[in-house]
């Protein structure tokens, strides 16, 4: 019993130096919210994980989608697919570790589509940033 009780103060006591460590705990809630923001095309897209799939979706202009899940142990990540027009993306939507949780600014990621690329939101630094641009699909013939 004693010795229970000590492993849970050092854990206590680890988190409290690094509050990042409370995001990638099993079960904790996230969230990816993908926004339209081409100013007249309608965004179609497709995002999975390795447990889930769902399937492909579409968005007017400015509209929003938000979807949550719960993490896996140190192993959740999402991956999406945007197109529009002649463009398409693909791209890692959420990962499960401290570097992509700081870029998203906690357990929210925000993705836009825009014509000048793709941007992830900062929540931390109230600020959008191009995390990578389109690519052109030849038409087919």
């Amino acid at each position: 019993m004693r010795g229970s009780t000590v492993l849970l103060l050092l854990v206590l006591g680890f988190i409290g130096q690094n509050s990042r460590c409370i995001d990638i705990f099993p079960g904790k809630k996230h969230f990816v919210r993908i926004v339209n923001q081409l100013e007249k095309e309608h965004l179609d897209y497709h995002c999975r994980s390795a447990d889930d799939d769902l399937g492909l979706r579409s968005l007017l202009p400015n509209g929003e989608w938000e979807f949550g899940f719960r993490n896996d142990f140190l192993k959740t990540h999402w991956d999406c697919d945007f197109w529009y027009a002649n463009h398409s993306a693909h791209f890692r939507a959420f990962a499960l570790d401290d570097d992509f949780l700081e870029q998203c600014g906690g357990a929210h990621c925000i993705w836009a589509a825009r014509e000048d690329g793709i941007s992830l939101y900062s929540i931390t630094e109230n600020e959008w940033y191009i995390e990578l641009g389109w690519t052109e699909n030849k038409p087919h013939l």
